[in-house]
């Protein structure tokens, strides 16, 4: 199945739907399964900025530090990780980012 074309989303001024959101994120997602978590990581970011006040900010933010703790950032990953869990201690994805953070612990073994 080709990759849908994203050049389209997040154009400034043009109205964006949920489908939009979930396409660019879907789309990082699958790089990041791919094996290219830097395009990811990019691709999240990029969310998060074309999206200030997207319904999928908490997503993409996690998306983000899965990305970085990929690349071996693991200092920032635990930076990014305590952000999000005292902005969202009862999120659903905060299970997800204590185990990144825990994962990515000075002295982990990998």
């Amino acid at each position: 199945m080709p990759a849908p074309n994203l050049s389209r989303l997040a154009e400034p001024g043009r109205p964006t739907s949920i489908a939009d959101e979930v396409a660019e994120l879907d789309e990082a997602r699958r790089v990041l399964r791919a094996g290219r978590p830097a395009e990811a990581n990019a691709k999240a970011t990029h969310y998060l900025a074309a999206y200030p006040k997207g319904a999928m900010r908490l997503e993409a933010e996690v998306l983000r530090i899965e990305a970085m703790s990929f690349l071996g950032g693991h200092a920032k990953v635990r930076s990014l990780a305590h952000e999000f869990l005292a902005a969202h201690p009862t999120s659903i994805l905060s299970r997800r980012v204590r185990i990144l953070a825990e994962q990515n612990a000075e002295g982990a073994v990998e």
